[in-house]
């Protein structure tokens, strides 16, 4: 293994790098899952906080409140891990700064008061955790106020040890409710006795556009329906506009006695919601209904009212059956006051999705609106979910019913290459009430062929869901999934939302930006990312995105230094597999880049074909001054537009000299000096050593050394625990880095055999995880995502596998 470092122009300082290799095995295929992995990432985050709060261990969560009897979720294959437990000391333990992520968005009837809630782990600093953030605008979305998090300014407050309650605990959903009025849905951790808390929902008011709110008013239909076991979870919530009446639905965990899978699909609803806002009173709920508690159903339930003189509403939610996921809905006929039984929208369940890279999060929870536009398809419900029949990681699926809820249309595959590339998840359906325009978007890792590389992509139908739009990325360039992944999971969250008025497509999710410095959030323990994004579209982009880019420096050394002149050939791809040939193409290209020049700005580009590319015939070119500075990064924007549209592509080009300088090399010939061991779990112990590389079997054996770390398998579950899980460790030394690192290579040869998991291309039963470590104290590195210009196994842009949680 060796390290080195490079130092350019631009630096930045880390102080140390401490790597682990560790080997898990987690619990094999046939384990059980535990209920509480099945909360939403906040809803866990929430409750094992209050556990440890209470002196017990979020290891035993499950024996603390749910029984393991019948389980929803029979397979481990059937994946919605709640939170990666690779490193399970650290799992649900925030860490500040944070990010903020699982964004909600609300407009007014005006279209220019937008309210967003989200996530906000700035607010764990405080004694009265508070983690609900929010922003707001005026000028419909063109700047935002930073809110901070929701106050606590209604009730009485109650110190348990260091804590204060209640908690607004994140999981946000925004709704607007007619005039300057919006209500914020999120976790509430309340206290219930001198020593003990309960997790319920509360909502907090606004009556001025979202500026100041009161609250938390707590929804007591949700706290403990069954006494002091249980805990609610993710909630979504839906505003009828003729009535005004607001219903919630959420998931309580509870006992197998009241539910065969230990979770009730919940409703409460409340009349006077917008009356308790303009008057600052406490709003009255309804008794709570429960609408599915069979052994298979899940989590993410979200309500949806029909509107347009119509009675009917709809709860959907994800269900689980052995290892497939399915879509269950529940409909009411009179308004939200009674349901029907639920119904499978499918008459078999579908597989689930994959690990993503990047993201600590995936489900297959389903998204849910209704056309009330008063058009051609007004009535009509649509539902979109991940599936994963194709075995490409995850395809967005979209159904409708024309019958109100009774049937449904077979599954339609709405992004641009079903089953032929890799993951579309958590995606969002919102019909434009004024026009009847469906707007589908996701999370797509389709842009790479490996690794995190993620964007934002989009579809819409202005048909009622027959037909649907090319796919198009709508985020302005592709980011990394994984930039700000650390230990304060989940990274990009459970899901976003999006909202239209009057043409106008309103959508906000999270992101990470391009670069991201090491010492990004130090002096505290965790990065500032992701961050919230927003975007306002009434047109949108056609679906070309940029090829592989050739810089041709006018020295020829390949290296861009200033004084020089640079050609570029930006290739234009097109990737849906419904795109007509782009003709007609033009490029212009700007930059907004101190002391760079375009001095070749437009070019022509041959038409390009479905599923090709094609390159500008004449080279564009940048002319850099004599006083650039080496390693500024050049912000490049190429408009693309042709017969059938526009685009707007942005890229960054990097510049300046690298100068290499080893700072620590080891090929174990003489013992491993400064490597420790340590085994932190499992009740068999298996320790690293030094072996010979004649130990290993071909086509391992053939490593350039004589020695390797090395790890063997071992048959575990000894002790009478039945658990297969190990966890063992191997530290480096301390390397020190210097101050005027720009950023660290680390290479090293591994080889291995685990346990995939056939079924996906990205989980595996067991593996191995590298951990990079700030020694100085200011910042934790989980699973060297801290951030890597490039963290490749062979040719892949990433770890290729991703480890399946391991349950006690």
């Amino acid at each position: 293994m060796s390290c080195n470092h490079y130092r350019i122009a631009t630096r930045i300082a880390m102080a140390a790098l401490c790597t682990g290799l560790a080997l898990l095995v987690p619990a094999s295929a046939g384990a059980q899952k535990q209920p509480e992995s099945l909360m939403s990432s906040m809803g866990r985050l929430a409750h094992n906080t209050a556990l440890r709060r209470s002196g017990v261990s979020p290891q035993s969560i499950v024996h603390s409140f749910i029984s393991t009897d019948n389980l929803p979720n029979g397979d481990v294959n059937d994946v919605d891990s709640g939170g990666v437990s690779e490193f399970p000391q650290d799992d649900d333990t925030p860490n500040i700064a944070g990010g903020q992520a699982e964004t909600s968005l609300a407009i007014d009837s005006t279209g220019q008061h937008v309210v967003i809630g989200f996530n906000d782990t700035r607010g764990f600093i405080f004694a009265q955790t508070d983690v609900s953030g929010l922003m707001y605008s005026d000028d419909g979305g063109l700047t935002f106020t930073d809110g901070g998090q929701l106050p606590v300014n209604v009730g009485t407050n109650t110190t348990i040890g260091p804590s204060v309650y209640p908690e607004p605990f994140g999981d946000a959903d925004v709704v607007y409710l007619g005039g300057s009025k919006f209500a914020y849905f999120s976790i509430l951790i309340k206290a219930r006795s001198a020593t003990a808390t309960a997790q319920s929902m509360c909502v907090h008011l606004s009556n001025d556009y979202g500026h100041t709110w009161k609250g938390p008013y707590e929804v007591t239909p949700a706290t403990n329906p069954h006494g002091f076991s249980d805990a609610a979870d993710k909630e979504f919530a839906s505003r009828d506009p003729e009535t005004g009446r607001v219903m919630m639905s959420w998931s309580n965990f509870t006992t197998t006695a009241f539910s065969p899978s230990g979770i009730e699909i919940s409703r409460t609803y409340s009349d006077d919601l917008a009356t308790a806002a303009q008057n600052g009173t406490a709003p009255t709920w309804a008794t709570r209904a429960i609408l599915g508690n069979r052994s298979v159903d899940g989590q993410s339930s979200i309500p949806r009212f029909a509107g347009n003189g119509s009675n009917n509403a709809y709860v959907a939610w994800r269900t689980f059956s052995g290892a497939n996921v399915g879509t269950s809905v529940a409909v009411s006929t009179d308004n939200g006051t009674t349901f029907g039984a639920p119904v499978n929208i499918r008459p078999t369940n579908y597989f689930p999705m994959d690990q993503v890279l990047g993201n600590d999060r995936i489900n297959n929870s389903p998204g849910m609106d209704v056309d009330q536009s008063g058009g051609p398809n007004t009535g009509k419900v649509y539902t979109v979910y991940t599936d994963n029949n194709s075995h490409d990681g995850g395809d967005i699926a979209f159904q409708r019913s024309a019958d109100g809820g009774t049937t449904w249309s077979s599954p339609l595959y709405v992004n641009a290459r079903p089953g032929a590339d890799r993951a579309q998840w958590f995606p969002w359906v919102d019909v434009d009430q004024s026009t009847g325009r469906i707007h589908v978007f996701f999370y797509d890792q389709g842009i790479d062929t490996s690794g995190d590389l993620s964007e934002v992509s989009h579809v819409y139908s202005d048909d009622g869901g027959s037909t649907w739009s090319t796919q198009a990325a709508v985020t302005d360039r592709p980011f990394h999934a994984g930039y700000g992944n650390d230990t304060g999971q989940p990274n990009i969250g459970d899901y976003n939302q999006a909202r239209s008025f009057l043409g106008s497509w309103m959508l906000t999710y999270a992101f990470s930006p391009q670069v991201i410095g090491f010492q990004n959030g130090q002096p505290s323990a965790s990065m500032t990312f992701p961050d919230v994004n927003f975007k306002r579209m009434s047109s949108f982009p056609i679906a070309l995105r940029l090829g592989t880019i050739a810089a041709n420096d006018s020295s020829g050394d390949g290296f861009i230094d200033p004084g020089e002149t640079v050609g570029l050939l930006i290739p234009a791809q097109s990737y849906a597999n419904n795109a007509t040939p782009y003709t007609g193409v033009t490029g212009t290209l700007a930059t907004t880049t101190p002391n760079v020049t375009i001095t070749q700005g437009s070019s022509a580009y041959p038409d390009v074909p479905n599923g090709g590319s094609s390159t500008n015939a004449t080279p564009f070119a940048i002319k850099l001054s004599h006083s650039f500075v080496p390693g500024t990064r050049i912000e490049l924007q190429l408009s693309l537009n042709s017969a059938q549209g526009t685009t707007l592509l942005d890229y960054t080009l990097k510049t300046g000299q690298g100068v290499v300088s080893p700072m620590y090399s080891i090929d174990f010939e003489s013992g491993a000096p400064g490597w420790l061991f340590s085994h932190a779990g499992g009740a068999n112990i298996v320790p690293w050593g030094i072996v010979t590389g004649a130990f290993l079997t071909a086509p391992y054996n053939t490593l350039p050394t004589n020695h390797v770390a090395f790890h063997a398998n071992a048959a575990d579950g000894v002790g009478g625990t039945g658990n297969p899980t190990r966890f063992e460790r191997l530290f480096s030394p301390v390397i020190n880095t210097p101050a005027n690192a720009d950023y660290v290579q680390l290479d090293f040869d591994v080889a291995y055999n685990s346990e995939d998991d056939a079924n996906y291309n990205i989980q595996a039963f067991d593996g191995f995880c590298l951990r990079i470590t700030d020694q100085t104290g200011h910042c934790h590195v989980p699973a060297a995502q801290r951030p890597c210009r490039g963290f490749r196994p062979g040719l892949h842009h990433g770890w290729r596998q991703r480890l399946s949680e391991a349950y006690a």
